[in-house]
């Protein structure tokens, strides 16, 4: 009975949800997540710079992930993701890498993405200061596509 309603209550999420936004269960597989990049988020910022942390809130909940500074964009326009993000040494970037001027953005609640490439800074500083809070603007469509469209099974 139980999974019956589960199922009943996704099916009307899934009917009524656009046919471009991206559903995907919670670790558990008890919460269905919402994830639909053409809705404006109404709040976002870092949470910690020095950590490389953000989050940003929306409708159907709050999004939280990490930031990387890195010396590479790997040719990818913004938006775009990869699944292992590596630096130009072949090192795997784990989050909060401050190693150049390419700012890079992923999931880490309640889904996790794959690393989507936001933009490029001026100045390795500039970089280190802004890209946590960058990947936390709830309104740069691009970039909700790249995360939403780029998560991962769990």
């Amino acid at each position: 009975m139980k999974k019956s309603l589960y199922f009943a209550i996704f099916a009307v999420f899934a009917f009524f949800t656009p046919i471009f936004a991206t559903t995907m269960c919670a670790i558990n597989d008890s919460v269905a997540v919402i994830l639909d990049p053409t809705i404006n988020g109404t709040a976002g910022n870092t949470l910690d710079s020095t950590l490389g942390t953000w989050y940003a809130t929306f409708p159907y909940g709050t999004i939280y992930g990490i930031s990387a500074c890195i010396d590479t964009r790997w040719g990818k326009a913004q938006g775009e993701y990869v699944d292992t993000l590596t630096d130009t040494n072949g090192n795997i970037i784990v989050g909060n890498e401050r190693k150049g001027t390419f700012c890079w953005c992923k999931l880490t609640h309640p889904v996790t993405s794959r690393w989507t490439y936001l933009k490029s800074y001026a100045s390795f500083a500039d970089c280190f200061g802004w890209c946590a809070n960058s990947c936390g603007k709830p309104n740069d469509q691009t970039l909700r596509v790249g995360l939403f469209g780029s998560v991962q099974q769990q």
